[in-house]
C-alpha cells in the first residue's frame, strides 16, 4: 500500500505529465519549470498505476501520429499509487466519489486519490477548477 508524505508528495494527473514530456505541447515550458521547482523543494512524484498505462498510450499512439517529441514517459522519478482494492475501499468509505460530481473516469480517480492521502495534484486541466476548496491543485494555466 502507498504511504503518502502530504509534505512531499505531489500527484500528478496525465494533462500535467503529457506537457511535462512533449516539448511541443502549449504548456511545456511551465510545467517543466514547476517540476524542476518542486524537486528542488525536496517533493516526490506519485503517479496511480492507471495515470501510468494513460501515459503509455498516449505515447504510443503519438508516435504513431508523428506528434510525439522523442523523449520518453516515466523517466521521471516516482511513486506508484496501485488502484487496488483498499484504495477503492478508502474512497468509498469517505465518500469521495460524491464530491466530484463533474468528473468523469481517471479524473475522478485522481481528484479522489488526492483527497484520501491528502496531497496536492499537479494538473492543466481546467475540469479540476471547480475542486480547489476540496483539493489542493498545483495548477498550470
Amino acid at each position: 500500500m502507498f504511504t503518502s508524505d502530504p509534505q512531499k508528495h505531489i500527484l500528478c494527473d496525465a494533462s500535467f505529465l503529457h506537457a511535462y514530456f512533449n516539448e511541443k505541447d502549449l504548456h511545456h515550458i511551465e510545467v517543466k519549470n514547476k517540476v524542476e521547482e518542486l524537486l528542488l523543494q525536496g517533493k516526490r512524484f506519485a503517479l496511480s498505476a492507471n495515470t501510468v498505462f494513460e501515459l503509455m498510450a498516449a505515447q504510443a499512439k503519438r508516435k504513431r501520429e508523428g506528434t510525439h517529441s522523442g523523449v520518453p514517459y516515466l523517466t521521471i522519478d516516482h511513486d506508484t499509487i496501485p488502484l487496488d482494492f483498499q484504495s477503492i475501499q478508502m474512497c468509498f468509505e469517505e465518500n469521495v466519489f460524491e464530491e466530484f460530481p463533474l468528473l468523469r473516469g481517471m479524473d475522478l480517480i485522481n481528484a479522489s486519490l488526492a483527497k484520501i492521502f491528502k496531497i496536492p495534484l499537479a494538473t492543466c486541466d481546467k475540469d479540476f477548477k471547480p475542486y480547489e476548496d476540496k483539493i489542493e491543485l498545483i495548477f498550470i494555466k
